[in-house]
């Protein structure tokens, strides 16, 4: 099988009408996935929508794609136009073996949430539902008896910017800087094992990077980051795009709570598609000499980490961002040259994260699950790879990098 015949398909759907009946629809993408011959990859359903990332021929993923289409349209919507199904199709990665990019298994379940954002101890605008999410964890078709949506949120999801919106905006800030015009701060609303690998990197508009393990720590940190969010005005992203839904609704809810000192954000607005739709668009194929167009430079640095057997898109920005947490010269690659597939990717010995460590350290150092021996020292996820930082969660290692 030929790289160019299969592709990664990652998409997610907030439907208009609930999807009140999970039983049914689980089995609907059931039988369609085996219909379209699609074998692999992950599907959640939930009442408010649909996440998902699936491997397959690319006209077996159209296929499925226009199917969907029908279903949702014909169920969940009054209005034909009132669905918006974000899909995009990723390429596979030149340096890797085809098969050891696709997906082994298929696997269909039933949700709470989309995105789950709200596993927050003690939170006040969680009552009761991380006790109640424990005890579904054995049964993931059941569900509160109220909707999660309707307690949580009630602002709508931030303006969308497409990727050239987002481009010519925040290239238009970053030459106001120059002038001390500017007044723009960039969100990064992924974990720090992604950020690690790839960033938007752009001359004077600082960047929080959350620095998180999960996407649950975001709330805690960005009640700690309400300084440098008042009065600025905001431009979330994530990988690609269903995350920055919640995580911009979330933020307007702070912004209007008690919680929020100072002056609101001027504006709240999120990069449309994430960033594999912005590199779609500005960024270039790894081990390919296509040049960049100086008009068009692009603002990503790095590559964009993605949650699929690839362990990284092929489509990458300018220059490398990664850095070894022993030496810190330059590196991005988890997995030392290997396959994802074959589970050789360094990790932290405690917290099982992944850390960045260079081929030069790796054969002196013990990673998570490597036999200990003679000579050979753990390393850990904190400085130096000297400690664990108590897994990440605390919002102390949230940073802001840029000027």
């Amino acid at each position: 099988m030929q790289s160019d015949e299969c592709l990664i398909a990652l998409y997610y759907c907030y439907t208009p009408q609930p999807i009140d009946d999970l039983g049914e629809h689980l089995q609907f993408q059931t039988d369609l996935c085996k219909a379209c011959e699609v074998s692999g990859g992950r599907i959640r359903v939930s009442r408010e929508g649909l996440n998902g990332v699936l491997s397959a021929t690319s006209t077996n993923l159209y296929t499925y794609e226009d199917q969907l289409r029908v279903e949702l349209r014909s169920k969940y919507c009054v209005n034909l136009d009132d669905l918006t199904l974000d899909f995009k199709y990723c390429k596979l990665r030149p340096d890797l073996d085809v098969t050891s990019q696709l997906f082994d298994s298929l696997s269909i379940k039933a949700t709470t949430e989309v995105v789950s954002l709200h596993e927050l101890p003690d939170h006040p605008l969680y009552k009761n539902f991380n006790s109640q999410r424990r005890r579904r964890r054995k049964k993931p078709h059941v569900l509160p008896k109220q909707d999660v949506q309707h307690q949580i949120y009630d602002f709508d999801p931030a303006p969308h910017l497409s990727p050239q919106e987002w481009h010519e905006m925040l290239s238009s800030k970053s030459i106001q800087h120059q002038e001390n015009k500017t007044d723009a701060i960039l969100i990064d609303a992924r974990n720090v094992y992604e950020s690690n690998v790839g960033y938007f990197d752009i001359p004077g508009i600082p960047t929080l990077l959350t620095n998180t393990r999960k996407y649950s720590s975001l709330p805690q940190v960005l009640e700690a980051s309400i300084e440098h969010l008042s009065g600025k005005e905001v431009y979330m992203y994530c990988t690609g795009g269903v995350r920055c839904e919640r995580a911009s609704q979330y933020l307007q809810k702070l912004v209007h709570s008690p919680k929020w000192h100072g002056e609101p954000p001027k504006s709240i607005r999120q990069l449309d598609g994430g960033i594999q739709r912005y590199l779609e668009h500005y960024g270039t194929m790894m081990n390919h000499d296509k040049p960049y167009n100086d008009n068009e430079a692009c603002l990503f640095r790095g590559k964009n980490f993605v949650f699929d057997p690839r362990r990284t898109d092929p489509m990458v920005g300018r220059f490398s961002s990664g850095k070894c947490l022993v030496c810190s010269q330059s590196h991005d690659d988890y997995d030392n040259g290997n396959a994802p597939s074959v589970s050789k990717e360094a990790r932290c010995c405690r917290c099982r994260v992944l850390i960045l460590v260079c081929n030069d350290c790796r054969h002196s150092l013990q990673c998570w699950g490597e036999p200990l021996a003679v000579g050979i020292k753990p390393v850990y996820c904190g400085p130096n790879g000297t400690h664990c930082i108590d897994e990440g969660n605390h919002i102390s290692n949230a940073k802001i990098i840029g000027s």
